[in-house]
């Protein structure tokens, strides 16, 4: 039994890929506006036969944007459901001069949704959970009170889905872009020792400064992955994520690297790239970054963050 979890790079947003390798069932949770062909490469790359779930953790196109041409493109092979953050249906996703055009573009992705009728259903506890394959698969947030929070606050994020997978003792988180309320309001929910595919790509998880900490706190995970852009203009991952988790023991794998691990020279195009783990329900779960060379690229970067602690050396 191995399921593999891949946490693609697509530059600035998030899609993780899901596979069971006997039965060949997959699932996807998010992939941004542009990115669909990294999901489906990513599908294609481990054999997959069947899609048999789909979840959209909110309403922000680096989340959102390419889901539905995933399931397009899969076609007869999308086999099962979509799991729909209903915040989609309630927030418009941006405020400003772009709040129309945004507001635009969900709209007509909500309409693509509608298409396929019973298939679709609301991304919420405790409903929304399952069995693909060798792994179980589980939406912790939101709530009804968080989306009615995001609503109040105009904040997508504090509606933020979060997905938890297991295969035997082996747990993967996949944040979303949750904030620290959500977190707390968890605490106690998932096994320490998890692989988080870290909230909001290293970026603001709420007003409190030390937010950060405070969930790796709560998480306590072995691993830490963000799915972020070298180019991002979001300053992703923040200074206080990199001060928080530099006092962690957990490993730290960026898909790409930012002007943040760069001291000096030109950002690569990738530092970890994709990054795949492989659980087979022991507890032992193996995290491998996609670039065959990472440990060159990161010594390479002179300000590398994922070396800022001894802990950290194996990265």
């Amino acid at each position: 039994m191995t399921v593999i979890t891949s946490c693609v790079d697509v530059g600035q947003g998030d899609c993780t890929v899901i596979l069971d390798q006997d039965s060949r069932f997959a699932m996807v949770v998010d992939c941004p506006a542009g990115m669909h062909s990294h999901a489906l490469a990513e599908l294609e790359g481990l054999g997959y036969a069947e899609l048999r779930v789909v979840v959209v953790s909110h309403s922000h196109m680096d989340h959102l944007g390419g889901v539905l041409d995933v399931i397009e493109a899969a076609g007869e092979r999308f086999t099962g459901t979509l799991h729909f953050n209903q915040d989609s249906f309630m927030v418009t996703p941006v405020a400003g001069e772009d709040r129309h055009v945004a507001g635009k573009k969900l709209r007509a992705l909500v309409n693509r949704a509608s298409e396929f009728g019973d298939r679709v259903h609301r991304a919420e506890p405790p409903a929304s959970a399952g069995t693909v394959g060798a792994f179980a698969w589980r939406v912790l947030a939101p709530t009804y009170a968080e989306i009615l929070s995001a609503i109040a606050g105009a904040d997508p994020n504090l509606a933020s889905g979060i997905v938890m997978l297991t295969v035997g003792a082996d747990v993967f988180v996949i944040g979303g872009d949750a904030q620290l309320s959500t977190w707390q309001r968890l605490s106690g929910t998932i096994p320490p020792g998890a692989v988080v595919r870290w909230p909001h790509h290293g970026g603001s998880l709420g007003p409190n400064p030390d937010a950060n900490q405070m969930v790796l706190d709560i998480l306590e995970p072995q691993a830490v992955i963000v799915s972020v852009g070298a180019t991002n203009t979001h300053s992703h991952p923040s200074a206080a994520f990199f001060a928080a988790v530099e006092q962690h023991t957990s490993r730290l794998l960026c898909t790409q690297a930012t002007a943040a691990c760069v001291a000096g020279g030109a950002i690569p195009g990738v530092c970890a790239g994709t990054v795949r783990t492989h659980s087979d329900g022991s507890g032992q779960v193996a995290v491998v970054p996609h670039t065959p060379n990472h440990p060159v690229v990161v010594a390479a970067l002179g300000n590398a963050r994922c070396l800022a602690s001894p802990s950290k050396a194996a990265n």
